[in-house]
């Protein structure tokens, strides 16, 4: 059997061994927008819990729209213009109208992703703005969270007259879902913020993970740090496997989102699938395996199907590398440490908060229940050594290892998209 996996900006092929038996978790055939942009104009007059785009213009003076950064895979090309052609025709001028790059705690875009990001003809004819988690003086904190987490929000976001925000909605290996509150809430905060938003004390948690919402501590915070800070419009986009447009949740920041995370549950989840010895996965392709830290939610959302003690297979690109710094750092100090447990309980202490650490900290939720076979052309064998994964030369020679470790009568699963769909075992 043959499969095409994401890879990069184009696809890895696999060849499966004759009579493998192999489950393979793809996301389900969706319904696709034919016409995005007419789409886009309905769900703003017609919007869910929220008056209509025309009715929210009036009165006020100026528009600020928030995007995802290059890490997301938002179609703003096609959302932004419809989006702004109605802020127009209902009075608001372009001067008045500015882009809001949430960038959370990553680095901000090059000029070649602001292109890819937005397009050429909006980077001309609007006011650009990136937000940074680390300059305190653009960030204003406005309360504390009824758990204390201090509401940190981008001072420009908060005296903006009118607040839109975009965002894409699918699976988060923390947040249960991407999108919506997660856009402010993470996207326009402070490192002080994301201390404790990304902490052990959160993330150690069970609920923080893949498509969880109802018991998850880390979507509780979100929303009330989003409801503080405010937003007139929230519109969530879901794609399907080869990024159309599957459908688009206009309207409320809470109720728009949850329309779209239970459209996006039925097509990118599914419970009750049993373990597996042996789980081959993706980092979804580029932007999201375009860096290791990026690809560990790959990881992370093959590990609920995943047997005690199995192997996962990872194909990722990582043509940008490690990722951050910083990323980097908490990698070597995971080597350095050389113990899953006594690392977390390191980190756990205030004093020794670093920026990043969150991610090694999913690695680890990963390395203390697998062994990690990873193809990957963009890493150098000092970050394969960082990484805690066994560096293969393909993906079949990855499954033969596998293969060697646990028997030729290992049960196997694929996941071509990796993180954009997650499989719950029994319970999960």
């Amino acid at each position: 059997m043959r499969l095409d996996l994401k890879y990069g900006r184009n696809e890895l092929e696999l060849e499966l061994p004759v009579g493998l038996k192999c489950k393979i978790f793809r996301t389900k055939d969706m319904p696709i927008v034919k016409e995005p942009a007419a789409h886009i104009r309905q769900s703003l007059d017609d919007p869910i819990g929220a008056p209509p785009l025309r009715e929210l213009v009036k009165g006020r003076k100026d528009a600020c729209i928030v995007v995802s950064d290059a890490t997301r895979p938002v179609p703003n090309r096609e959302v932004l213009p419809p989006l702004i052609d109605k802020l127009q025709e209902a009075g608001m001028s372009p001067e008045k109208v500015s882009l809001l790059i949430a960038t959370g705690i990553h680095r901000a875009p090059t000029p070649d992703e602001l292109v890819e990001i937005l397009g050429e003809e909006i980077l001309r004819r609007y006011r650009i703005i990136t937000h940074d988690a680390r300059e305190r003086t653009r960030i204003r904190r406005i309360g504390y969270t009824s758990s204390g987490t201090p509401i940190d929000i981008n001072e420009f976001y908060l005296e903006s007259d009118l607040k839109i925000v975009v965002g894409l909605v699918e699976p988060h290996f923390m947040a249960g879902y991407s999108g919506g509150r997660k856009s402010i809430a993470v996207g326009l905060t402070s490192v002080d913020a994301i201390r404790t938003l990304h902490g052990p004390a959160m993330l150690e948690q069970t609920g923080a993970r893949n498509c969880e919402l109802k018991s998850n501590p880390l979507q509780t915070e979100l929303l009330e740090i989003a409801a503080a800070a405010g937003a007139d419009m929230c519109v969530n986009v879901v794609l399907d496997s080869s990024r159309k447009i599957a459908d688009v949740f206009t309207g409320d920041l809470a109720l728009s989102h949850l329309k779209a995370c239970d459209f996006a549950a039925c097509y990118s989840t599914e419970p009750g699938t049993g373990l597996y010895d042996i789980v081959v996965t993706t980092a979804a392709g580029y932007p999201l395996d375009a860096t290791y830290y990026q690809a560990v939610k790959g990881l992370v959302g093959a590990l609920d199907i995943l047997a005690p003690g199995g192997s996962i297979i990872l194909a990722a690109e990582c043509s940008h590398g490690l990722g951050s710094v910083e990323f980097r750092e908490g990698l070597e100090l995971l080597k350095q440490v050389g113990d899953h447990d006594r690392f977390i309980e390191y980190i756990a202490e205030p004093a020794h908060f670093h920026i990043d650490q969150w991610e090694v900290e999913m690695l680890v939720k990963v390395l203390r229940r697998a062994r990690i076979y990873l193809y990957s052309e963009g890493l150098s064998e000092e970050e394969i050594d960082l990484s805690g994964a066994t560096q293969i030369n393909s993906v079949g020679t990855g499954m033969h290892l596998a293969l060697a470790d646990a028997g030729q009568k290992a049960r196997v699963a694929v996941i071509p998209e990796g993180p954009y769909f997650i499989p719950l075992a029994a319970g999960g």
